[in-house]
């Protein structure tokens, strides 16, 4: 009697196993935070961080200057989320009106990139084009502008494994002087954002 039960226990145990082995086999894996260089047109001199969070959203920063202050190194210049491209292709999301436009008379803007793993290593990105460090916790961009008198801003753009979300954090020891405000601007096309309530309402149509 007792060796019957035994059977259908271990035969029970074994369907479930086998559940167990089939739903892995079938999910969908994960895919790994990663930072991948990038050469625009395979110019050297015009590098981005392209980040891959791993949970859908793919984003790059530029790390050159295209010439005007709308293209400007340290723009998020690309915003792709599973699929769909948020980002303006003819303006950067940026801190006012660019980076090399927060002081007067200045243009010098430095962008560094970091894959960082879980006990806070740091790999800086490749330099070659296509360069890929992968397998950390966390990706850190920072954008570094210097003033004419001393001052400096920081804007960090931070990701983490996994989840479809850009973290920003700024700081600064002395207030950018064009504008005389501190603002970040995402340029995004109309068209690729959710409909919205009736024109005229909050978050409607436009």
């Amino acid at each position: 009697m007792w060796i019957d039960r035994l059977r259908r226990l271990l035969g029970r145990l074994g369907a479930l196993a086998l559940a167990g082995v089939l739903m892995t086999a079938t999910a969908p894996a994960l895919a790994a935070l990663s930072l991948t260089t990038r050469y625009d047109g395979g110019n050297a001199a015009k590098p981005q961080y392209e980040v891959d969070t791993g949970g859908g959203l793919v984003f790059k920063v530029m790390a050159y200057d295209n010439g005007v202050s709308t293209q400007s190194k340290g723009d998020l210049s690309s915003i792709v989320y599973n699929g769909v491209q948020y980002a303006d292709a003819s303006r950067g999301s940026q801190l006012n009106s660019g980076f090399d436009f927060l002081y007067s008379n200045v243009s010098a803007v430095d962008v560094q990139a970091q894959l960082i793993s879980s006990t806070g290593v740091a790999t800086p990105a490749a330099t070659a084009d296509g360069g890929v460090v992968s397998g950390g916790a966390y990706v850190k961009v920072t954008v570094t502008v210097f003033s004419s008198k001393g001052g400096v801003l920081r804007h960090y753009y931070m990701a983490r494994s996994g989840e479809p979300r850009i973290y920003m954090g700024t700081y600064f020891t002395e207030e950018p002087d064009t504008l005389n405000l501190v603002r970040f601007i995402v340029r995004a096309p109309i068209g690729a954002l959710a409909k919205g309530g009736p024109a005229g309402t909050p978050g409607g149509l436009a």
